[in-house]
């Protein structure tokens, strides 16, 4: 009877792993869908060519440092972009003993992707508002969830830009 409850207890694990998978992909592609959604406009209004390279993964926040006055730090995070969308790949192919490798390459190549990400947001939240300590905070406490709503917001709301 004892090992019945066990395997209701880890399939239910199991579910809410999954759903919570899911819900992190989801949020993901949505704050993916609205930082491009955000440079795809800036590029319009700043009239630069191939607008539609903001919905390319990797390139698109090499545009971002462009447009936060650092184009130095884009090149950095797509790089860790890349390294991150490599190593999440190659999770699902290392075999066990490599797996703990990938997968620390993997965090941290988030963590620093993720930092690299809120010290960009922070320029461009300097450029557009006066509020920018209270944006870059509230991006960090939101652990970056509210970073592409907040640059979808300025960068759709302000008609006057300077490219760099």
């Amino acid at each position: 009877m004892a090992g019945f409850w066990i395997v209701v207890l880890f399939g239910w694990i199991g579910i809410v792993i999954i759903i919570a998978m899911l819900l992190i992909l989801i949020i993901n592609f949505i704050g993916y869908l609205f930082e491009s959604l955000s440079i795809c406009e800036y590029m319009k209004r700043t009239n630069m060519p191939m607008r539609g390279t903001a919905f390319i993964p990797c390139y698109n926040k090499y545009l971002l440092g462009c447009i936060s006055g650092n184009s130095w730090l884009g090149i950095i995070e797509a790089i860790v972009n890349a390294v991150k969308l490599l190593s999440f790949a190659l999770m699902y192919i290392a075999t066990e003993e490599y797996f703990t490798y990938v997968g620390t390459l993997f965090i941290i190549a988030a963590l620093l992707g993720w930092i690299l990400n809120i010290i960009m947001a922070g320029e461009i939240f300097g450029r557009f508002t006066k509020n920018r300590a209270i944006y870059t905070a509230l991006s960090v406490v939101s652990l970056g969830i509210l970073r592409p709503i907040f640059l979808f917001v300025f960068l759709h709301r302000n008609k006057e830009y300077a490219y760099n």
